[in-house]
């Protein structure tokens, strides 16, 4: 009798704690949904996001995406202004198609999302959101650098998914600093983030900001790419999206090991790109682009 009545409880104790779990993700979810800017972010970023080739008309919907937002469209002339790239131009760019034309369709498309994040986050928590968009744009440009070197199609998708990889972790840094600051806390204690994450707010911020992503309708290859990877040895690549998903991973890792304050100053420019791969070892950078070989 007494083992049943042991068994009983251990039973209401364990339904208990998958209430309490349930309960903290669905008050984060409804504190990130409450977020009456949050919706416009998303249906932004989407339409950006779909945007899927390099064609003329692409190219053109691009620029009118751009266009429609003036800050936006002063922000990417900036960027094709820089010095590092008017040595090539000679004279200023004036016009987004041409600002496209120079720094190439991808670099513009995912510099473009990159800002999108930065004004929609810019009311949120200073220093932990900063420094998880830093994050997220560093992981984007070596993600970007390590298409380049891929032989599968549509490749640069994998700079877009290395952009979102971390996004679980900067939608909480804007909505509840004392659960991402806890989070943190566990994790410098030993804690698995794994572990912290599912105590503090009942599932995994990957899970969490793949839920977000959905509900943007973001397109499926890139919500799957930030899956987490199987356990064991990484093996290689046979599939584009096995690809675009290591790609994810391992920038996501790379920009977390990239000293803080290089990465602001590689930041603020998407010319600083190639730079950014040097914060790990050649060996790695070619492991990391030869899973898609």
């Amino acid at each position: 009798m007494q083992n049943k009545t042991q068994v009983v409880a251990g039973s209401a104790s364990g339904q208990d704690g998958d209430n309490d779990t349930a309960k903290k993700r669905a008050q984060l979810l409804d504190k990130i949904r409450s977020d009456s800017n949050l919706p416009a972010i998303g249906a932004a970023v989407s339409k950006v996001v779909q945007v899927a080739s390099a064609s003329d008309e692409a190219v053109r919907n691009l620029a009118q995406l751009i266009l429609s937002d003036v800050a936006l469209t002063q922000k990417v002339l900036r960027v094709a202004n820089a010095a590092c790239f008017r040595v090539h131009s000679g004279t200023p760019i004036t016009t987004v198609s041409k600002a496209i034309f120079l720094l190439g369709f991808e670099t513009v498309k995912t510099t473009a999302l990159a800002m999108m994040l930065v004004d929609g986050m810019a009311g949120s928590r200073g220093k932990n959101v900063r420094g998880e968009l830093v994050h997220a744009l560093a992981a984007s440009m070596m993600g970007r650098e390590l298409a380049k070197r891929s032989q599968f199609r549509d490749a640069e998708e994998a700079a877009v998914a290395a952009l979102f990889k971390n996004i679980g972790r900067l939608l909480l840094a804007a909505h509840d600093h004392a659960s991402y600051a806890e989070i943190n806390e566990q994790i410098a204690h030993g804690t698995a983030p794994s572990l912290a994450e599912m105590r503090v707010v009942g599932c995994s911020l990957g899970a969490l900001g793949t839920e977000v992503l959905q509900e943007w309708q973001i397109p499926e290859t890139i919500v799957s790419a930030l899956d987490p990877l199987p356990g064991g040895a990484l093996k290689t690549a046979k599939t584009r999206q096995e690809w675009i998903q290591q790609v994810a991973a391992f920038s996501h890792a790379a920009a977390g090991d990239a000293d803080i304050d290089q990465q602001c100053q590689l930041g603020a420019t998407a010319g600083a790109q190639g730079r950014l791969c040097t914060a790990r070892s050649d060996q790695e950078c070619s492991a990391g682009s030869g899973a898609g070989e």
